[in-house]
């Protein structure tokens, strides 16, 4: 969104190479911006591989803060569409950004599409000072992830590396004990 200029639009590049440097090899990936529209690096997930994650690098460096106001939705839905049905394979999204959403029943509605037959996990990382946590900590919560947040002044190396520890590890999404 605009108001992701100056600090806020390099740490969100600076946060989503490190998480594209550090994906574990024979998974796949995509990026998707968003604003008042959404764009997408690629048409469809990409082998986590030498070439691939350097043209997103390629492309992210020239990332700018110019795509309107705050719309997550829309990008949520893009995504929803894109995770094959009725799938074992772990989806991890990290959902990065700055502020505020005026709609968050229909992320959270988005999110609940997105998990519907399979195994998926939305983090965030908020950015900077103004960055709503209650807002952050209910998408993280529906979507049985983690909100993690850094102020404009902080390093961002250690919250990455959090969310991306938490991200890779094994969770249990629904469980059942009997005994007799």
């Amino acid at each position: 969104s605009g108001s992701m200029y100056g600090g806020r639009i390099a740490k969100a590049k600076e946060s989503l190479i490190f998480f594209l440097k550090s994906l574990p090899m024979n998974s796949k990936f995509n990026v998707i911006s968003f604003g008042n529209s959404y764009s997408s690096l690629f048409d469809s997930f990409m082998e986590t591989n030498d070439t691939n994650i350097s043209e997103a690098i390629n492309k992210i460096e020239t990332f700018n803060a110019d795509m309107g106001g705050t719309k997550p939705e829309i990008a949520l839905e893009y995504l929803s569409q894109q995770i094959p049905s009725s799938s074992n394979i772990l989806i991890r999204a990290v959902f990065i950004t700055d502020g505020h959403v005026w709609n968050i029943d229909k992320v959270l509605e988005q999110i609940n599409q997105c998990m519907k037959g399979s195994n998926f996990r939305f983090d965030c990382l908020g950015i900077g000072r103004k960055c709503s946590s209650d807002y952050l900590k209910r998408i993280a919560d529906k979507g049985n992830g983690e909100a993690v947040f850094c102020q404009d002044n902080q390093d961002l190396t250690e919250k990455v590396i959090d969310i991306l520890e938490k991200s890779l590890s094994c969770y249990v999404k629904s469980c059942e004990i009997q005994y007799t």
